[in-house]
């Protein structure tokens, strides 16, 4: 648990014929910008419950999309009718997935593996975020000691746990009110891959202006 130090410093003012083929075959571990999904996918037992991974571009002009499945699947129309996990803010992917007659189903992240095995889901999905950084933040001032100290104590406990969503949310917060809006975007993004349903994560990347992914 954070101590006192931590808290304080968290004060923030937060086809089918034009489908593609998959772009990534199936596998057990991926490389590339999946590769932290499947590493923690893998660590969340999701893996297990659903090996069949791939990765498709859901329209012509649609984003790249990773699904770990319960199902085989061999094109982005075998989606249609089934039920996919989606982070609850990222309107786009629910709408790509509806248009493909998919229904996105938003579940929070200790539930994924039973939701799985029961049958509520049948896929897990994820959007990698843009590699590109379109602009430079401007440099932020020099941490106060209280900050320091808090973003120490941050970093050690996502050493200790780095599959916990609350200290990437947490740090992300703190990242926000140090001006450090890089860091926090992708503290945000990281906290909503491991906990979908984290609000306050969702609302942190609204004030920032960022997409979840």
């Amino acid at each position: 648990m954070l101590n006192s130090r931590v808290l304080a410093a968290l004060v923030v003012g937060a086809s089918a014929s034009g489908l593609s083929a998959p772009v990534g075959a199936e596998s057990s571990g991926q490389a590339g910008p999946f590769a932290e999904f499947s590493k923690v996918m893998s660590a969340r037992g999701v893996v297990e419950a659903a090996p069949h991974f791939s990765v498709y571009r859901l329209c012509s002009n649609c984003r790249e999309t990773a699904f770990y499945c319960t199902i085989q699947t061999g094109k982005a129309s075998d989606l249609k009718g089934k039920h996919i996990r989606v982070s609850i803010v990222d309107n786009e992917l629910v709408r790509e997935l509806r248009a493909l007659g998919a229904n996105p189903v938003p579940v929070p992240n200790d539930q994924v593996v039973t939701a799985l095995r029961r049958g509520v889901i049948n896929c897990v999905s994820y959007v990698p975020p843009p590699t590109a950084v379109a602009k430079r933040d401007p440099t932020p001032p020099a941490p106060s000691e209280e900050d320091r100290t808090a973003l120490a104590e941050l970093d050690e406990a996502i050493r200790r746990d780095a599959t916990s969503a609350s200290p990437y949310r947490d740090r992300a917060m703190l990242y926000e009110r140090m001006g450090r809006k890089a860091e926090a975007v992708a503290d945000y993004r990281k906290a909503l891959l491991l906990d979908p349903a984290d609000r306050q994560a969702a609302e942190g990347l609204q004030r920032l202006g960022a997409k979840p992914f």
